[in-house]
């Protein structure tokens, strides 16, 4: 909880949303899974933001509204993601393959802390 209450704290004062890398650094150092679960949950919870907020502009344009520029964008970025994300989960035995070839290239501490984070995801 702490972690997320400085991470927000930190995307206030910092650009881009860069408070989220101590946030995800502390949240993993407080579970006992890891720094890289921290930084993988960080990155699903941004992904399922924009799948959410595309999904609430779409409701607000049915509803009326006039943001349905903005709207139609989150639902492309919110498509083209979840194809995405499809499409590795439909080739994730090429995709455990090709993550198990990129982190070989490691040293096992870094190799370790890729799976994990690759895992995560």
């Amino acid at each position: 909880m702490q972690s997320i209450a400085c991470g927000y704290l930190l995307n206030y004062f910092l650009p881009c949303k860069l408070g989220e890398i101590p946030r995800a650094w502390w949240a993993g150092r407080s579970m006992k899974n890891g720094m890289a679960l921290g930084f993988s949950t960080v990155i699903i919870e941004r992904y399922l933001d924009i799948v959410f907020v595309g999904i609430l502009f779409t409701l607000m344009v049915l509803g009326g509204s006039t943001y349905g520029r903005t709207a139609l964008l989150y639902v492309e970025i919110s498509i083209l993601m979840l194809v995405f994300a499809w499409l590795v989960y439909s080739m994730r035995h090429f995709a455990k393959r090709a993550v198990k070839a990129a982190a070989g290239i490691f040293n096992v501490n870094i190799e370790s802390a890729f799976l994990q984070f690759a895992w995560g995801l």
